[in-house]
């Protein structure tokens, strides 16, 4: 359970440091989701 949720958390912070590195991607990213 461990590996996991150290799994979980490194890729949540991997998405969020791309979120808030590439703030203006988020309208690509936003479509791609709606897409």
């Amino acid at each position: 359970m461990r590996g996991f949720w150290m799994d979980y958390t490194y890729i949540v912070r991997a998405i969020f440091a791309g979120f808030a590195n590439n703030g203006r991607s988020l309208p690509f990213f936003s479509n791609s989701i709606a897409n």
